[in-house]
């Protein structure tokens, strides 16, 4: 066998080098850059001083001139969208809820049934009827006797004469003022209005009345329909702790729709009145 020849002789391609690269290390021109180069030079040059020897250009009228706007800007204290406190609560717009208040709608009917004979007014009754009704009831033990602004309220409450406004200090028992009037009437219903849940709790807790009188709290867990329809229709005495919000939701619309509900009321009562005026939200 012949030795394999090849007809052509292939030779080895060389590596093509840089041009600013020289094989002997010699010292080669460096690749221009394509940037062009612009020396830099001041656009408002401080002139000299002049030959008198007083400058005739000053470091003060180098600064360049403070920016004023092209509009006078209102004070903050005279805006009229500036937030106001009032008892370290700011006072915001009332929102407007996504439901009308008080209202039925348009599927929600009001309960019927039960005693819808109106509460009629009653005569003012003695100091010392009011302290034997509230020894009977479990309110005072033997002995005591009730304070004279209680007294005032239950037979104003009794008169069904208007509104009625009382201050008293923590602790003198103020929670009597709607309890009284419910032992010298039949049949009867405080709504109380309460800010906090608390004291709802509270008052259903402490049972004002015992057994003569019935405490309920209604709140966003304890709502159920036939209970509320129970509290529309049945007699008796009863005191309702309710929250605000509460009251104006269309759960308790027929409730207060209600014609036994609203015969058997006997006042409306609001505690702890001062936090309708520092809250800020639906109580504005």
């Amino acid at each position: 066998m012949f030795p394999y020849t090849p007809l052509v002789s292939r030779n080895a391609k060389k590596r093509q080098l840089p041009p600013a690269w020289n094989e002997n290390n010699e010292n080669t021109t460096p690749r221009p850059s394509k940037a062009p180069r612009i020396p830099y030079t001041p656009t408002n040059p401080i002139p000299p001083f002049s030959l008198l020897g007083t400058p005739s250009h000053t470091a003060q009228d180098s600064i360049p001139a403070t920016p004023t706007p092209s509009t006078s800007r209102t004070p903050l204290a005279e805006k009229k969208n500036r937030p106001v406190y009032r008892n370290g609560y700011e006072i915001t717009k009332p929102q407007t809820p996504s439901y009308p208040t008080y209202s039925l709608g348009g599927r929600r009917k009001a309960f019927t049934g039960g005693n819808c004979s109106r509460l009629e007014p009653l005569a003012p009754l003695d100091p010392a009827v009011w302290n034997q009704h509230a020894q009977d009831a479990g309110l005072l033990s033997a002995g005591q006797s009730l304070r004279g602004f209680q007294v005032e309220a239950a037979n104003y409450v009794l008169g069904r004469a208007g509104d009625l406004c009382v201050i008293a200090p923590t602790g003198a028992g103020k929670s009597f003022v709607w309890t009284l009037p419910l032992l010298a009437q039949d049949r009867g219903i405080s709504l109380v209005i309460v800010p906090y849940t608390s004291l709802g709790y509270q008052g259903v807790l402490r049972s004002y009345g015992g057994s003569m009188i019935k405490s309920t709290f209604l709140h966003g867990k304890n709502k159920h329909p036939a209970m509320l329809e129970r509290l529309a229709r049945d007699g008796g005495r009863q005191i309702v702790y309710i929250c605000a919000e509460m009251l104006e939701s269309p759960t308790m619309a027929p409730v207060l729709h209600s014609d036994s509900f609203k015969a058997q009321l006997s006042a409306i009562y609001i505690d702890e009145a001062h936090t309708a005026h520092e809250s800020s939200t639906w109580r504005d």
